[in-house]
């Protein structure tokens, strides 16, 4: 795999590749974002920003939703559990065949297929994971997907990193990461994997061993013409 990063051209000798969904692969954390701006909307002023709840599960993000409500004289007393359904619902039907993948992810993941075997790891739920990369033509080509429901924690914790890696069969040193958000950067690096990040936004500090602006700064090399030891 090489990399056309800030820093330089880097090649990294892969085993595997374990990508995340929403923001990496898939255009549907503008939707995430849009459903908790309007939530913390509705439920009064505090100091949050939507952006803190990229990259979490959606019950992480019921449990800060809660305590950004308490920070407010109009707090809503709502369940957690009753909160995650109701965000879980409320995103389902948010997602629609308008939802497109990334500029590049389509085409990464096809040239990526050939060489190494992916696993997509995702915080969220099954049905949503599976939908968007079936209508993207991308389910197909990958070896496993690993949702919130395979593990106890979602990220940040490394277990669904874990679990991919197990389904692989691959040692997380031989393993690649690519990451859009802080939390899920987080996770893969507690895992053991070296982390990709991929984010436009440089105001976004992503703790990754390399970091790019978009997709189509990966390239696949072929096997033959990989430098022969590991860049981290």
């Amino acid at each position: 795999m090489h990399l056309d990063s800030s820093d330089g051209p880097v090649r990294l000798d892969v085993a595997a590749v374990v990508v995340d969904c929403d923001g990496l692969l898939m255009d549907s954390e503008s939707v995430w974002l849009q459903m908790v701006e309007q939530w913390l909307a509705e439920h009064g002023e505090c100091d949050q920003d939507a952006y803190d709840f990229l990259g979490l599960s959606v019950d992480d993000t019921a449990l800060r939703l809660l305590e950004a409500a308490g920070c407010s004289a109009g707090g809503d007393s709502i369940a957690a559990g009753e909160l995650v359904a109701a965000l879980s619902a409320r995103y389902s039907g948010l997602l629609t065949a308008a939802v497109r993948p990334m500029p590049g992810a389509r085409e990464l993941i096809a040239s990526l297929a050939g060489t190494v075997p992916i696993a997509v790891a995702s915080n969220g739920s099954r049905q949503d994971v599976t939908r968007l990369l079936d209508q993207a033509g991308i389910l197909a080509m990958v070896e496993t997907v690993c949702t919130i429901e395979d593990v106890v924690r979602g990220k940040p914790a490394p277990d669904i990193y874990e679990a991919a890696l197990r389904r692989l069969d691959v040692d997380p040193m031989r393993a690649v990461a690519l990451e859009d958000s802080p939390h899920g950067a987080s996770a893969a690096r507690a895992a053991g994997l070296t982390v990709v990040g991929v984010n436009p936004d440089p105001t976004i500090e992503i703790a990754a061993h390399h970091r790019l602006g978009a997709l189509d700064q990966i390239s696949v090399i072929e096997p033959g013409r990989v430098a022969q030891g590991w860049s981290r």
